[in-house]
């Protein structure tokens, strides 16, 4: 996922759960999976059930593993970190 690991991340790309529910689109539809069967752990699991709320006729299934959904969650501190550009490359 972009900004992960090395994975480059598209210029204006905002690091929302609807950012990254929008790659999880995009690249089931350019692999021509019409129906997934997600299996999401972590941060992966608000972004996946945010594609799976968009895209309700093409969830066979949704398994959650160590995630959690809040509401108004404010990032913790290191988050908070990580998601300024440059200081969070610099927290590798």
């Amino acid at each position: 996922m972009p900004g992960f690991g090395e994975a480059r991340v598209p210029d204006g790309f905002g690091y929302s759960a609807v950012d990254y529910a929008g790659v999880i689109g995009q690249q089931l539809d350019e692999l021509a999976i019409r129906t997934a069967h997600l299996v999401v752990h972590d941060f992966g699991g608000p972004w996946g059930l945010t594609w799976a709320a968009d895209n309700p006729g093409r969830v066979g299934s949704v398994t959650l593993l160590n995630t959690g959904v809040w509401l108004g969650y404010r990032w913790h501190w290191a988050a908070r970190a990580y998601r300024i550009p440059v200081v969070g490359e610099l927290t590798k």
